[in-house]
């Protein structure tokens, strides 16, 4: 990977001995291993701070603690999806305790409840993949990026405690053994989806190189006390986290809609598919809060799709056209999130045996590579009026010249600004019928049922030649 960390942060990476034994704990499916499980996750066992055991539910808990300057970016994504910033505890504990979360949003319910007359429990299967990936995908990361913007606060106080923080965040990121907390999330699902490295570093997951591109970038730039620079790469070091939840949410959505489930061996009665429904939900629940950030009510489609149904579950019953739809909902927020097809891959067939695995679903949308660094649908705020990217993009030169010259315009639309944007459709004829759409929606739909479109007017097919364009809801 190419990262050299300046500090000895080993005892701060065996946070990944923790979530390890909880992990084998949860897989002997007993109470009593469940409890040993839940006081490690509550106290800690094998990292300290300043002499104090350290836990895993300290790291949610304590968010709450952090000053304003100190709050992640990505942090006040999560918290603006969930409502608090303890998210990640809640899920955990609701998998330990069979219960539910109350949040604004997101929430699980995991309490018994009635079948037929029957009483049914998730049993450990299902409970055991939320508590895990919660503290995997959701509470460790966080802590990387506290550490993150703790090292970007310190650039111009102690630039030596600056890059302390900043190896901690890699050890967070890495663990001991690359195997156990985040990292592993994007190794995993580019394998799936057949997007894994190059000729030069076939089993690498794109994703990964891009974030340790930019940890090697933002520890260049504390050296050079450049703090500006060390923010951009804590930016692209986020970006780079949403493509590999959602192509664990269209697995699993693949697996549900089709009724993939994992055998029970009799274990617990009516265990079938809870697996599975546990799985799509942790890793839908990660990406939500970048995708209620683009449009609430995507948000709330998502989730109401992948949400863990009280119900009971038997192999072959899936759900109709569910990756469909989960697609279609991650496209339509496309031009917001900045993920293409070429971040998500098309999914590879998770029950075969053949080599190579066959393609059973391609990613509908965006085809094209992506026709501008910028969002077209990136707000600014000019004179009390709101317009975006794609309005600053149609404007002729002289006025979007004008515009630009505001620093705030400047940012939001940079390479708009630049002239990278511009629409090359608008003359052709066979374009005319997307750039006529008064949303990114209706845009989406057009150029999924028509693909040849995606190939003929990219710029148009990606919300970029109607300086009207809206978002879904409005």
């Amino acid at each position: 990977m190419g990262y050299k960390s300046k500090n000895n942060v080993t005892a701060q990476a065996r946070i990944d001995f923790d979530v390890g034994e909880i992990a084998d704990l949860f897989d002997l499916e007993t109470d009593d291993d469940w409890l040993l499980a839940k006081d490690i996750y509550e106290n800690g066992k094998n990292v300290e701070e300043d002499n104090v055991k350290l836990s895993i539910q300290s790291l949610s808990r304590s968010l709450v603690n952090l000053e304003v300057d100190n709050i992640p970016k990505l942090l006040k994504k999560y918290e603006a999806y969930f409502g608090t910033y303890t998210y990640g505890d809640e899920i955990v504990s609701a998998g330990f305790s069979k219960g539910a979360t109350d949040m604004e949003r997101g929430n699980i319910d995991l309490s018994s409840f009635k079948s037929d007359e029957e009483n049914v429990d998730f049993g450990f299967m299902g409970r055991e993949e939320v508590s895990k990936k919660a503290m995997q995908y959701l509470i460790t990361p966080m802590h990387m990026h506290v550490k993150l913007t703790q090292a970007s606060n310190l650039i111009d106080v102690d630039k030596v405690a600056a890059q302390l923080a900043w190896d901690t965040a890699v050890a967070y990121f890495t663990g001991t053994s690359f195997k156990d907390l985040v990292f592993t999330l994007a190794l995993k699902r580019c394998g799936e989806f057949g997007t894994c490295g190059t000729s030069d570093t076939p089993k690498c997951a794109p994703a990964n190189d891009e974030i340790f591109l930019q940890l090697k970038n933002g520890q260049k730039y504390i050296g050079k006390e450049k703090k500006k620079k060390v923010d951009e790469a804590i930016d692209k070091i986020i970006d780079e986290m949403l493509a590999p939840l959602m192509q664990g949410t269209l697995r699993y959505a693949y697996k549900i809609g089709k009724g993939l489930y994992t055998p029970t061996d009799g274990m617990i009665p009516n265990q079938m598919g809870q697996k599975e429904r546990a799985e799509g939900y942790m890793f839908v629940v990660g990406a939500l809060p970048f995708v209620h950030e683009c449009s609430p009510s995507v948000a709330a489609q998502l989730y109401d799709l992948m949400s863990i149904p009280q119900e009971i579950f038997k192999i072959g019953e899936g759900v109709s056209n569910l990756m469909e739809d989960v697609q279609k909902n991650f496209a339509y927020v496309s031009s917001c999130t900045g993920v293409t097809c070429a971040d998500i891959g098309n999914m590879l067939d998770p029950s075969s045996t053949e080599d190579p695995v066959p393609v059973v679903s391609t990613c509908p949308y965006p085809q094209a590579p992506k026709h501008c660094k910028d969002k077209p649908l990136n707000e600014f705020t000019k004179s009390g009026k709101t317009n975006n990217c794609a309005y600053l993009n149609m404007l002729e030169n002289k006025k979007r010249k004008k515009y630009c010259k505001k620093s705030s315009i400047k940012k939001a639309c940079k390479y708009t600004c630049k002239k990278e944007c511009v629409c090359d459709d608008i003359e052709k004829s066979e374009c005319k019928k997307i750039y006529k759409k008064k949303t990114m929606k209706e845009v989406v739909d057009l150029c999924i049922e028509e693909p040849e479109l995606q190939t003929d007017c990219p710029s148009a097919c990606q919300g970029w030649c109607n300086k009207k364009m809206r978002w879904i809801e409005e």
